[in-house]
C-alpha cells in the first residue's frame, strides 16, 4: 500500500471513529476519573492508564493488577512504566475531540473536503490535511513574531543602558553653554561698567567746573567782607549795620551749604532683555545730588538710553545700551532731561465678536494663559508723562533687499497670528505687536522669542510707544495707558460699547503723542480726538474733505504737524484706486493740506494704512490695496519710491529696527511678520 493510500485509509479510520463512539468518554482514565494525560496499555486487554496513575499505584514487590481485567503485570522498576505502548488510537480521540470534529461544511482552506472543524485562532473551517498544514503554519507565525518581540526587548534593553550616558552627556554640554554665556554677559557687564565709569568721570569733571565757579565767587565775596568785617568795632557797631553784615554773612554761608554733596548709589538689579544678542542683564542706577532743603536736586542719572546716531538731532541716543545723563539747577530754574521716543502707529481691525477681558504676563515661550479680570483690575495713580520718541534718522527705502530674511507666522507652530497690525520697536529692542483678531499683544526680543503675551483686548489695533515701559493701546471702543515691560494697565477711556461722546469711540485705531497730549484717529466717528496725559478728553475735530467725511486711520507727528492717512469706509475689493489720501493737520485741528493723487503726482494711494514721519521729513506709508510700502517727501511728491516685498501680500503697517538695519512689515493678507534687511 502506498502512502497516499495509507494516509488516505488513516483519515478515513480518524473519520470513522469520530463518528461512531463518544469520544468523551473513551478520554477519562478509570484510576484517576480525569482526563487522561500520556496514555499507556498497561495488559494484554488494551486497558489504558495515564503514565502518572501507574507510575504511583505501582508496589513495592513490582506486580501490578490491572484495575480492569486484573491481569498481572511485572514491572522492575519505575523507568519500565515509561516502556509500556502508548495507545495512539486514544491519541487520536483526543485530536479529533481538541478540534470538535463535526461536518460543519466545505474546508475553507482547501474548498474539496469536508470540515470537521474550526481553528481556534481564526475560526476557519478546515478538513484534517489542511487543519495540520494551517497548524504548522500557525506555529511558524508565531515562532517569527516572538522572535521579532525579543528583538525589540533587546533594542530596549540597549538603549536603557545607553540612556544614563547620554543623559550626563546633555548635561555637560549644557553646563558648558551655560558657562559659556553667563562668561559672555560678565564681559557684556563689565564693558558697560567701564564705560559708565568714564561717562561719570567726564559728567563729574563738568559738574565740578560749574561748581568751582560758584564756589570761586563765594570766595572771592568773603576775601572782599573780611577787610570790612575786621573793621568792625563791636563796642560801637550800630544796629543797621549789623544786621546788615550778619544778613550778609548768612547769606553766604547758605551759598555755600547749598554746594554741599552727597553720592547716592541705588542698584536696581530687574532682569531685562534688550538687544539681539544680549541676554538678561543688571540695570543699575546711580545718581549724584546736591542736598538742599529748599530747591530742587541737581542729579546725574543713569538709565536705559538708545545708541547715538550721527543724524540723531538734539543728542538724541538710540538703540541698545546705558548712558549717564546731567540735569542741574544752577541758577534758580530746572532743566529736564527728557528721553524721546518714536510714535509707530496702527491699522484697522477687523471682526465684530467680543472677547473675554484677560491680563497675561509669563515668563514661558508659549504659556499665553494666565490671566485676570480686565474689568475688575484697578487702575494705578497716573502721573506718567507722555515721552514721545523724537523721529527715526532719514530712511532711504531703496537700500533694503525685496527679498525677506524671515517670516514670522505667530509664536509656533500652533499659535499663529490672525491680523497683525500696529508693530512699534523699544529702545530695549523689544518688538510690540498687535495681533489684532487673536485679541493679545506680542511680545518679543529682537531674537524673535517670545517673552511674554498681553491679553485682555478686543481687538488691539494701534500702538505707540509713551516712555521707557509705556504705550498707547487702542482697542475696540477704548483707549489705554499700558505698562508693557511688567504687564499692567495705567489708564484708560472709553468701554466696550461705541459711542461718540467725550468718553466713547467707534473704532479707534492711530494714535500718536506729542507735548503731553494724545492724538487719537477715531476712525467710525470719522473725528480726531485729544486727550491729555492722566487720558482726559481735551479736544476734537471732524476728518472731512470738502462736504465728505473720511475715517481717520493711522497718525504721525513731525515738526509740529500731524500727519493722518484717511479714505472712505468702503470695501476694499470694491475700491478704486486713488481713493485714499494723507491729510497734513496743525496741532489745533486745522487743515494745512491734501497729498493724494493727481495729475502731477507720482503717489498712488488706494488703501493707506500705517504711517511714519523720517527726520528728513519723508513719509512711509503701508498701502494694504497696492501691496506695497510707499516713500514720499513732503516738500517733493513727485518723487514718490514703491517698495513691494517677495512676501507681501496686505501690507498693513511697517517700523524699522533701532540700528535701521532691518524693516519690519505686518501683513493682513497672509496674517505674518516679515523682516527686510538693508542690502549689503
Amino acid at each position: 500500500m502506498s502512502s497516499f493510500d495509507s494516509r488516505q485509509q488513516n483519515d478515513n479510520d480518524f473519520e470513522s471513529i469520530t463518528r461512531i463512539f463518544n469520544a468523551s468518554s473513551l478520554l477519562q482514565c478509570p484510576l484517576c476519573k480525569k482526563d487522561i494525560q500520556d496514555p499507556r496499555i498497561l495488559c494484554s486487554n488494551g486497558h489504558t492508564f495515564c503514565h502518572n496513575c501507574i507510575k504511583d499505584a505501582l508496589p513495592d514487590d513490582g506486580v501490578l493488577k490491572c484495575p480492569i481485567c486484573n491481569e498481572a503485570r511485572r514491572l522492575s522498576s519505575v523507568q519500565e512504566v515509561g516502556q509500556l505502548a502508548k495507545n495512539h488510537t486514544l491519541l487520536t480521540l483526543k485530536k479529533a475531540e481538541h478540534h470538535r470534529l463535526a461536518q460543519l461544511g466545505i474546508c475553507e482552506l482547501c474548498n474539496k473536503k469536508t470540515a470537521y472543524g474550526r481553528c481556534y485562532h481564526c475560526r476557519s473551517l478546515a478538513c484534517f490535511n489542511c487543519m495540520d498544514e494551517h497548524e504548522r503554519n500557525l506555529t511558524n507565525e508565531q515562532a517569527k513574531e516572538y522572535a521579532e518581540l525579543i528583538k525589540i526587548r533587546d533594542n530596549l534593553t540597549e538603549k536603557l543602558s545607553q540612556w544614563d550616558n547620554k543623559l550626563n552627556e546633555s548635561k555637560e554640554n549644557i553646563c558648558h553653554l551655560i558657562y559659556n554665556d553667563a562668561e559672555k554677559q560678565i564681559k557684556e557687564i563689565q564693558e558697560r561698567e567701564k564705560a559708565l565709569y568714564t561717562q561719570l568721570d567726564d559728567l563729574y569733571q563738568n559738574y565740578l567746573t560749574t561748581k568751582n565757579t560758584k564756589l570761586q565767587k563765594i570766595k572771592f565775596d568773603i576775601e572782599n567782607d573780611s577787610n570790612e568785617l575786621d573793621k568792625v568795632d563791636p563796642k560801637n557797631w550800630n544796629i543797621s549795620e549789623r544786621q546788615r553784615l550778619t544778613q550778609h554773612w548768612l547769606d553766604l554761608q547758605r551759598k555755600l551749604d547749598d554746594q554741599q554733596i552727597n553720592f547716592i548709589y541705588k542698584s536696581n538689579t530687574s532682569p531685562i532683555i534688550s538687544g539681539r544678542d544680549s541676554k538678561t542683564r543688571t540695570r543699575k542706577r546711580m545718581i549724584i545730588t546736591e542736598q538742599n532743603p529748599t530747591t530742587n536736586s541737581n542729579i546725574f542719572l543713569t538709565q536705559p538710553m538708545p545708541a547715538n546716531y550721527e543724524n540723531d538731532h538734539e543728542g538724541a541716543y538710540r538703540g541698545t545700551g546705558y548712558s549717564v545723563k546731567f540735569s542741574t539747577k544752577v541758577d534758580g530754574s530746572t532743566s529736564r532731561n527728557r528721553s524721546r521716543i518714536d510714535d509707530h502707529h496702527q491699522i484697522e481691525q477687523e471682526g465684530n465678536e467680543y472677547a473675554v477681558r484677560k491680563v497675561l504676563r509669563s515668563n514661558q515661550p508659549y504659556n499665553l494663559n494666565l490671566s485676570n479680570a480686565f474689568e475688575q483690575q484697578s487702575q494705578i495713580d497716573d502721573n506718567t508723562i507722555l515721552t514721545p520718541r523724537m523721529p527715526i534718522s532719514q530712511i532711504h527705502l531703496n537700500e533694503y533687499s525685496k527679498k525677506a530674511t524671515q517670516v514670522l507666522t505667530g509664536p509656533n507652530d500652533v499659535d499663529k497670528f490672525l491680523a497683525p497690525k500696529a508693530i512699534v520697536v523699544t529702545d530695549t529692542n523689544h518688538l510690540l505687536i498687535a495681533d489684532t483678531k487673536k485679541h493679545r499683544i506680542i511680545i518679543y526680543d529682537l531674537n524673535l522669542r517670545t517673552m511674554r503675551g498681553l491679553k485682555g483686548f478686543l481687538f488691539p489695533d494701534g500702538l505707540c510707544l509713551a516712555g521707557e515701559q509705556f504705550v498707547i493701546i487702542t482697542d475696540r471702543h477704548r483707549v489705554s495707558k499700558y505698562d508693557w515691560f511688567n504687564g499692567k494697565m495705567i489708564n484708560f477711556i472709553g468701554s466696550k460699547k461705541e459711542g461718540c461722546t467725550q468718553t466713547s469711540f467707534s473704532w479707534p485705531k492711530g494714535v500718536a503723542i506729542d507735548n503731553n497730549y494724545i492724538y487719537v484717529c477715531d476712525s467710525y466717528n470719522s473725528r480726531m480726538v485729544v486727550l491729555n496725559h492722566h487720558m482726559k478728553y481735551d479736544s476734537e475735530w471732524i476728518v472731512m474733505r470738502g462736504s465728505k467725511k473720511l475715517d481717520p486711520q493711522y497718525i504721525s507727528i513731525s515738526n509740529n504737524l500731524l500727519y493722518v492717512t484717511a479714505w472712505q469706509r468702503i470695501k476694499p475689493e470694491s475700491c478704486a484706486y486713488n481713493a485714499g489720501c494723507i491729510i497734513v493737520y496743525e496741532l489745533d485741528g486745522n487743515v494745512q493740506r491734501f497729498i493724494d493723487t493727481d495729475a502731477q503726482s507720482y503717489l498712488n494711494l488706494s488703501v493707506p494704512e500705517g504711517i511714519i514721519c523720517d527726520s528728513s521729513n519723508q513719509l512711509i506709508l503701508a498701502d494694504r490695496y497696492t501691496s506695497k510700502i510707499l516713500a514720499i517727501n513732503d516738500g517733493n511728491q513727485q518723487q514718490a519710491i514703491h517698495f513691494r516685498g517677495d512676501k507681501m501680500k496686505a501690507p498693513h503697517y511697517v517700523c524699522f529696527s533701532n540700528d535701521q538695519n532691518t524693516m519690519i512689515v505686518t501683513d493682513v493678507g497672509n496674517n505674518t511678520v516679515q523682516f527686510y534687511e538693508k542690502n549689503k
